[in-house]
């Protein structure tokens, strides 16, 4: 019970550092082109400052859990920022993870 708990932390950390990673990516990308480039899904939204807040948010709702002094689990960081995002955010985590080989509905509930 305990090592598939601890692989389960294991694969949320790793998932948090990806969606930090790629937050800042699809962040930078955006503020580059000033527009947003629709990513995986296609999907295009109007006011791509809107789209850098909710990436932002989302990163920064992350770290936390990964810190040695919190209290809080990785997997509990991953769900927290999970449901505080709207569909779209969440799609953008689906797709990121899924390009890293994770499946967020095994993480979060």
């Amino acid at each position: 019970m305990w090592r598939r708990d601890r692989r389960g932390e294991e694969l949320a950390t790793r998932a948090n550092v990806v969606l930090i990673q790629g937050a800042l990516a699809c962040i930078r990308t955006i503020a580059y082109l000033r527009r947003d480039p629709g990513f995986e899904s296609g999907e295009v939204v109007d006011d791509y400052h809107e789209l850098i807040r909710l990436l932002a948010d989302t990163a920064a709702s992350l770290p936390g859990s990964l810190r040695a002094d919190t209290r809080q689990t990785p997997a509990e960081g991953l769900q927290y920022a999970w449901d505080i995002s709207n569909e779209l955010i969440r799609r953008w985590m689906r797709e990121t993870l899924a390009n890293e080989g994770i499946v967020i509905d095994e993480l979060v509930s």
